[in-house]
């Protein structure tokens, strides 16, 4: 949505003067941070967010993860979130996520290692 918002503001020619801010962290938008249209975004690490929901789907059918002993913060949680800005946005850009860091292995030494708290009621 938000690069529809900017594709209408420079119609408008508007662009880079009305603040803009997104919630998913894509490269198109961390792009436009750069060069201004766009004030910021947040990124809760797209690849992460697949590799633990994958992960624990698999803990599950493998039987290390029993969902009757799972609490409600488990079994409901925000991931981390970075906020993005132009001032960090090209080091964003650059980073090299570490596949290893995304195994099952991995992430199975603490399924909630990212976790920033259960998502409240009534939020979701």
């Amino acid at each position: 949505m938000a690069l529809g918002a900017v594709a209408a503001l420079r119609e408008a020619g508007l662009a880079g003067k009305v603040f803009v801010t997104g919630t998913d962290g894509s490269s198109d938008v961390v792009k436009l941070i750069e060069t201004g249209e766009m004030l910021s975004t947040m990124s809760g690490l797209n690849e992460y967010q697949g590799a633990i929901a994958a992960a624990l789907a698999y803990g599950v059918r493998v039987g290390d993860i029993k969902l009757a002993d799972l609490s409600e913060a488990q079994r409901d949680f925000f991931v981390q979130q970075i906020l993005i800005t132009k001032e960090n946005a090209t080091e964003f850009l650059a980073r090299k996520p570490d596949p290893a860091d995304y195994t099952y292995e991995a992430i199975k030494a603490d399924f909630w290692a990212k976790s920033a708290g259960q998502i409240p009621a009534g939020v979701n």
